[in-house]
């Protein structure tokens, strides 16, 4: 759930480049570009996917992206021959890997309505890696990748290659790398910390839709399947989009967990995954909450490894990162695809599965387990005493002891309550960063 503005430190992963750009004079010859290959589903719907291959012959392990931001959303030149823009990691391309970018049902240059990780769209995904490990350049094996959105579906189109191997198939995702993602729909997003998120669901449902209102890329080289894809894309924003927002914040079903949120939650089905799964997530993200829980119903994959840093909704920063010694973050993911896709022995195996870095102490914790060994709990209770340590109008006590009597407060919901706050930034997936609004707190 990217804001496009507001993460240009995730270009590294999802980058603007041309591959005119790449180093020319390859041993293996120049590289290859296929824009909006179509794939179809089992439905009829044809999906598109950008396709980068580091040669014009051999086989390739794919590096897998599927966004439901438009692949090609930062407009024209768009991937055909002589244009540019894409969100493909040309570090990945050099390195040996068929990059791929896949724009999800419903968005981009792809067919039908989105429905935000969907039954449908999740049957995609299997039917993507079929087609992928059909493709005559393909090694068969997939590492799945991305940020935000696309690190969400990245464990999606995991669970849903578990689902594939259950039912007889090759498996194709080997690894996952996953920055910034979420474990659960409804409790990291839609009523964060227990209230309906105001300030985040409007912005990222019409930030998705207005990707999906940009006429598709298709329009230059398909202009009738152009034609054919865009009515269905406008209708995302009231017939998916607005139907949702409405029934979340009226109290409809919407409101309320379920299927709907069960679905589209990756931690729902972490068990099944059996692959090695690298992720990053933030202190201050929107989605910290469920971060560590990726790390705890994560009890089958052999290799997790999970970095937890200072920052919202982005990429760790470089300096932070590099007190760890172990290169930089797009360094350790290669390396970590190179490992599980290639069989490269490259040690990166053995880094700590849990790797934290603690705020104040400014340096970084290692364990092998989550919750870190010697952890004790203790319970405490809200209580309507003031505590006199906060000049808030809802300041209240921690206490031991449970309440004789229940009491509460009453507030409005962001962003009117925390215009200015690290709760507004939080909420807000970082936008709301500029000035000294972060270290502001809501009064």
């Amino acid at each position: 759930m990217q804001v496009r503005r507001g993460m240009k430190v995730l270009r590294w992963l999802v980058a603007l480049a041309i591959l005119g750009a790449l180093a020319p004079g390859s041993a293996l010859g120049a590289p290859q570009r296929l824009c909006n290959v179509p794939i179809t589903m089992s439905d009829g719907v044809v999906l598109r996917a950008n396709v980068f291959l580091p040669a014009p012959s051999g086989r390739f392990p794919t590096a897998l992206t599927v966004t439901g931001y438009n692949k090609d959303g930062q407009g024209p030149p768009y991937c055909e021959p002589g244009g540019g823009g894409g969100a493909e990691d040309p570090s990945m391309i050099r390195a040996g890997y068929a990059v791929m970018v896949l724009d999800e049902r419903g968005t981009g240059a792809s067919g039908a309505q989105w429905d935000s990780w969907g039954a449908r769209t999740q049957q995609d995904y299997k039917e993507v890696l079929d087609w992928i490990q059909r493709q005559p350049w393909s090694t068969g094996s997939v590492g799945n990748y991305g940020g935000s959105y696309m690190a969400i579906t990245a464990l999606l189109v995991a669970e849903a290659d578990a689902r594939r191997v259950a039912e007889g198939k090759p498996r194709a995702v080997k690894a996952v790398f996953a920055l910034s993602p979420m474990a659960d729909a409804y409790r990291d997003v839609t009523f964060h910390g227990g209230a309906v998120d105001a300030g985040f669901i409007p912005l990222w449902l019409g930030l998705t839709t207005a990707q999906s209102n940009v006429p598709p890329s298709t329009l230059v080289s398909d202009p009738a399947s152009a034609i054919n894809t865009y009515p269905g894309h406008l209708a995302n924003t009231f017939q998916f989009a607005g139907q949702q927002l409405l029934s979340t914040t009226t109290g409809g079903d919407a409101a309320y967990d379920g299927p709907f949120y069960r679905l589209r939650s990756p931690v729902t089905r972490l068990a099944s995954l059996r692959i090695p799964v690298m992720w990053q997530g933030g202190w201050w993200d929107i989605f910290q909450r469920g971060q560590p829980l990726l790390h705890e119903k994560m009890v089958n994959s052999p290799d997790k490894v999970w970095f937890q840093t200072p920052n919202y909704h982005s990429s760790s920063d470089a300096k932070v990162w590099a007190r760890m010694g172990i290169g930089t973050q797009q360094q350790v993911v290669q390396r970590w695809f190179d490992h599980w896709l290639k069989g490269a022995k490259n040690g990166i195996q053995n880094l700590p599965s849990v790797n934290l870095y603690s705020m104040g102490a400014d340096r970084w914790q290692h364990g092998s387990r989550w919750p870190l060994r010697g952890t004790r709990y203790t319970r405490h209770y809200l209580s309507g005493g003031k505590s006199g340590s906060s000049q808030s109008l809802n300041d209240g006590t921690l206490s031991t002891s449970k309440p004789d009597s229940p009491s509460g407060d009453s507030a409005p919901l962001l962003p009117v309550s925390s215009a200015c706050s690290r709760m507004s930034t939080q909420w807000t997936a970082g936008i709301a960063a500029a000035g000294s609004c972060q270290t502001v707190y809501s009064t």
